[in-house]
């Protein structure tokens, strides 16, 4: 992570346009401070507990927003799962690609637009 940051700071002061959180409060601030103008954060889960809520007003001076992403709990998974079984309810898969294909996948995804095409 250390390494990632280090890459954000040389932005020349323009800051980062896309932050994906997972930390919590022992990363968060770290964050907020590499944000630009604009800039959008999504928080997923609190890795590293609840704790001080950052301050706000850097992140209101540079326009940017924060979407929280909640993580469920392994009840939930269990829980969602059996649903899932119970209702007979499979994913549509047409193609499987070995993970040192993982940019071919994508491409194909896209090119059908595969991951949000409307199925009526």
């Amino acid at each position: 992570m250390k390494h990632k940051i280090r890459e954000a700071n040389d932005t020349h002061g323009d800051g980062v346009s896309h932050v994906l959180e997972l930390g919590g409060p022992e990363t968060y601030p770290r964050f907020v401070k590499l944000i630009g103008t604009g800039g959008h954060i999504v928080q997923i889960g609190v890795l590293t507990g609840f704790g001080p809520r950052p301050d706000i007003d850097r992140i209101r001076s540079a326009n940017a927003s924060i979407d929280g992403i909640t993580v469920g709990s392994r009840d939930h998974f269990r829980e969602m799962n059996a649903f899932l079984t119970q209702q007979d309810i499979h994913p549509v898969i047409d193609r499987v690609f070995p993970f040192e294909q993982a940019g071919e996948a994508y491409d194909y995804s896209v090119e059908r637009e595969a991951l949000w095409k409307d199925r009526d």
